[in-house]
């Protein structure tokens, strides 16, 4: 009795199991019209890079690879701002009116052709930098020695610059640094970028009569360097006086 009662068991057990059912294998899924690919040897995006600096003030482009080159493929692109989309821009560049400094960008990248649709590859997450100051250089006459001689390293931030809430004076972040030449009684205020200067007869002796003045401007976006030249001048009192010591 035992016996025949288990062996019911054990077939009625053997009745309830059933074998796992293999999964169907397709090499495409129609969606939306396209045939979407899981295949390695079709569409297949290899990757999805920046080619272009992320900084504040420049366009933001980015370049799809496909795994296996194909001819006439066409990328359809989506650009992300904060997690936010930007709708209405589908090219491969994220024009620089789109974000600002310190935004988060990413870009998702889909390869088509004809009715073949590839996986979207989604790029890497990317910060926006702040752009490096700009310098504007102002004429300069020749300087006749001796003299004073001053000037205004004109220059701004421009991640600051179109920023409507803050005042001139929250806007002047700039620091300035001179570079060359030193030791010659030139100063450069590290605030205002003004230059001042006592040239008399021993400078042009020492530099000559053309002098190149070096210095570099910083801000949060990075630091950028440059010069202005001086052409120097005895005064003709000078000159004059010059010639008699010779005499």
């Amino acid at each position: 009795m035992w016996c025949g009662q288990k062996q019911t068991d054990t077939q009625q057990l053997k009745n309830n199991y059933k074998k796992p059912v293999a999964p169907v294998k397709r090499s495409k899924i129609v969606k939306n019209n396209y045939q979407e690919n899981i295949s390695e040897n079709t569409l297949v995006i290899k990757d999805a890079k920046f080619v272009s600096k992320a900084i504040s003030k420049n366009d933001l482009t980015i370049k799809a690879t496909l795994k296996k080159p194909n001819d006439d493929v066409t990328f359809e692109y989506k650009w992300f701002v904060n997690d936010r989309e930007i709708e209405g821009i589908i090219s491969n560049t994220l024009p620089k009116t789109e974000f600002k400094k310190d935004n988060w960008v990413f870009c998702k990248v889909t390869a088509t052709k004809d009715n073949l649709k590839s996986r979207t590859v989604k790029s890497k997450y990317v910060k926006i930098l702040g752009t490096p100051p700009v310098f504007t250089p102002k004429p300069i006459q020749e300087f006749k020695v001796p003299g004073e001689f001053s000037y205004k390293i004109e220059a701004l931030d421009p991640d600051l610059e179109d920023d409507l809430f803050l005042t001139d004076e929250e806007k002047n972040t700039l620091k300035f640094e001179l570079i060359s030449p030193k030791k010659e009684g030139i100063t450069l205020d590290s605030k205002t970028g003004e230059i001042k200067w006592h040239i008399d007869n021993n400078t042009i002796k020492k530099l000559g009569t053309t002098i190149e003045i070096k210095f570099k401007i910083s801000s949060d976006g990075g630091t950028v360097t440059s010069s202005i030249k001086l052409n120097l001048k005895l005064q003709e009192e000078q000159k004059t006086e010059e010639q008699q010591t010779k005499t």
